[in-house]
């Protein structure tokens, strides 16, 4: 949503062209079907998610995996950005 107001299937994509990663930091357990993390890939967005088995039974091996530590996350982040390119080609 964008100030209340529901996006299209253009305008999601649009946004998610626009940015370089998206994160997905679920506690364990707490999280089910991950559709942002579906909606980033399907647009070629890198998504870097928490190691769950909900997150990857959705998005399977195209996500980035790390621990749900902050460190983590900001390590894999600082990895896509100085290997953008072959980061959006992950399989």
């Amino acid at each position: 949503m964008l100030n209340d107001k529901v996006l299209d299937d253009n305008q999601l994509c649009y946004f998610y062209n626009k940015c370089h990663v998206i994160l997905v930091p679920s506690p364990p357990y707490a999280e089910g079907f991950s559709l942002a993390s579906a909606e980033a890939l399907a647009c070629g967005t890198p998504v870097i998610a928490t190691d769950i088995p909900a997150i990857r039974e959705s998005v399977g091996k195209y996500a980035y995996y790390v621990p749900y530590k902050a460190e983590a996350f900001a390590e894999k982040a600082c990895w896509i950005f100085k290997n953008y390119e072959n980061a959006r080609k992950k399989p």
